[in-house]
């Protein structure tokens, strides 16, 4: 395989392995652990999940909700390798029989950013819908694949042990439903807190995350105003 062209990774983007829609893109993003200021306007829900609306927000959550980008640190980047063959223009039969280049099936699916590797080569990338390799883009729960890569190179490390309580390296978390669990739980997704995800009840636990996230607009008098204050409780 002949290598054609090399990119650097730059101002902490992160580029993510993906052929799912606008949300499987990439990005540095986190909400601000800061509660909201009374003056920005409280969203309602549409703006993620109504489609018209999101190919637009999850370019430009800045203008949504407070962001703040998470800086790589001062150590070097990782050069990306390019092979001289790239696949977007490769044809793909669809269930129907059809033949479409990959690049034409991605537009189609209105996905934003693609990226794939092979054996640590960037074998294709695209992006559309006017976004640009340095654009910031919401991942929504990509996040926990990025947080296990990270953990598991700490593990590596011998920086984390993932038997230890989750406390022991977030003592934030005390008194939540997530004392007592290990760190292997939570990767594995197994605490035992209760959750439900009706998005059509306000009262869901799901919509009273959003609304400690600053995701949507909460009620005058609400009891939380960050997410790490309203982190789950035990069953």
């Amino acid at each position: 395989m002949s290598l054609d062209h090399s990119r650097s990774f730059e101002n902490g983007s992160i580029f993510l392995i993906t052929i799912a829609l606008a949300w499987l893109a990439m990005a540095p993003l986190v909400v601000s652990a800061e509660p909201l200021p009374v003056s920005h306007p409280r969203p309602d829900d549409s703006w993620y999940l109504d489609p018209g609306k999101a190919r637009w927000s999850f370019q430009n959550l800045d203008q949504i909700i407070p962001v703040a980008a998470v800086s790589r640190g001062d150590s070097q980047t990782v050069p990306m390798l390019y092979a001289g063959h790239q696949i977007l223009d490769d044809l793909y039969t669809s269930p129907e029989g059809v033949e479409s280049p990959l690049g034409s099936i991605l537009d189609a699916l209105e996905v934003d950013g693609f990226i794939a590797l092979k054996n640590g080569v960037v074998v294709g990338e695209a992006y559309f819908n006017d976004m640009q390799p340095q654009t910031q883009h919401l991942v929504f729960s990509v996040t926990k694949s990025l947080v296990g890569v990270l953990i598991g190179t700490m593990v590596d490390d011998n920086l984390i042990d993932p038997e230890r309580a989750v406390t022991r390296y977030l003592p934030e978390l005390k008194g939540t439903g997530f004392e007592g669990a290990t760190v292997q739980d939570l990767l594995d997704m197994v605490a035992a807190t209760e959750w439900n995800k009706v998005r059509s009840d306000p009262t869901s636990l799901v919509n009273v995350n959003a609304m400690a996230g600053g995701f949507i607009a909460h009620p005058e008098e609400f009891e939380f105003d960050t997410t790490i204050g309203f982190p789950g409780v035990a069953r």
